[in-house]
């Protein structure tokens, strides 16, 4: 980890293409890149973001409606999570 966050420090100094810096930086740090790809991918559709709003909706119901903003966001991120785990 420390080897990596020396290397990435290249990457900002640089101002790197973060695709062009894993495309040629992946293979040494294989269990990074997994995260990052997940992380860093741009979706081709809205149908992720459509269903956490779905999510969402089904844990501020009329009955719940009195949970903080960030109760809500660590229930819909748990509920998507178990729901889609790798």
């Amino acid at each position: 980890m420390e080897y990596y966050l020396q290397v990435s420090k290249t990457m900002i100094n640089k101002k790197e293409d973060l695709a062009s810096w894993w495309g040629e930086k992946g293979l040494q740090f294989p269990m990074i890149r997994r995260v990052a790809r997940k992380y860093l991918a741009v979706n081709a559709t809205s149908t992720p973001s459509e269903r956490l709003f779905s999510y969402a909706g089904s844990i501020v119901s009329k009955k719940r409606n009195s949970l903080k903003p960030q109760k809500v966001d660590m229930l819909t991120c748990l509920a998507y999570n178990i729901r889609y785990q790798e």
